[in-house]
């Protein structure tokens, strides 16, 4: 299999059409609902319908710092605020309107100041997740990766860990032909794609299980 080049996404909105177009890596009960949605003064970059038909509101950016935290928080609280009229502006998606809304926030690299306050935050925190983009044989892929906001962390990035790494507590590669072209490679995405590499080769060998035995 040929390695994975990663593909760096800058520009906002190209990221958030990346995510837009591969939301089952995210969730995969995961349905888009609209893109762009003005939550009052708060940008929503992709609003979903989860399986549970629970609304979920995803913020997307490139190098997240604490700013977007509070952003994909104050995006939950408007919807929640406005049920009534986000109920009228989706009457069709038979959003169920009794549960919470789900805050998400999806970077290509969450700083330190957004991990700080993800760990502050606790419970009350949205979801996060880094993506990273990478290209194989012709392929593109994306990969999601569950943020997980320990001390122990940023010690890693400081190089307070034993090898430096960062530690991840999830993570899904989903195939996407249609992303943007690549961007010069940037440092530290190497042990990214080295993780995306075995994921995507522990996927074509069930592939060819399943195969065999059919």
């Amino acid at each position: 299999m040929k390695p994975l080049k990663p593909i760096v996404t800058r520009n906002a909105g190209a990221l958030a059409g990346v995510v837009a177009q591969s939301l089952p890596g995210v969730d995969p009960g995961l349905t888009l609902l609209e893109r762009d949605f003005a939550a009052g003064e708060t940008l929503v970059d992709i609003l979903a319908i989860d399986g549970a038909r629970r609304l979920v509101t995803l913020v997307v950016e490139p190098d997240a710092d604490a700013a977007a935290v509070v952003r994909a928080l104050e995006a939950a609280a408007w919807c929640r605020d406005n049920w009534a009229l986000v109920g009228r502006l989706f009457a069709g998606a038979d959003l169920d309107l009794t549960e919470p809304v789900r805050a998400v926030l999806v970077a290509r690299r969450l700083g330190d100041r957004a991990l700080r306050l993800l760990r502050a935050l606790g419970g009350l925190a949205p979801t996060a997740f880094e993506c990273r983009v990478f290209e194989a044989g012709g392929e593109r892929y994306v990969c999601y990766e569950t943020a997980a906001p320990s001390a122990g962390r940023e010690e890693g990035r400081r190089g307070g860990g034993a090898d430096g790494a960062e530690p991840a507590a999830a993570a899904e590669v989903t195939p996407a032909r249609q992303l943007r072209a690549a961007e010069p490679r940037e440092e530290g995405e190497a042990e990214a794609a080295a993780r995306a590499q075995s994921m995507i080769a522990r996927l074509e060998a069930l592939r060819l299980r399943q195969a065999f035995q059919s």
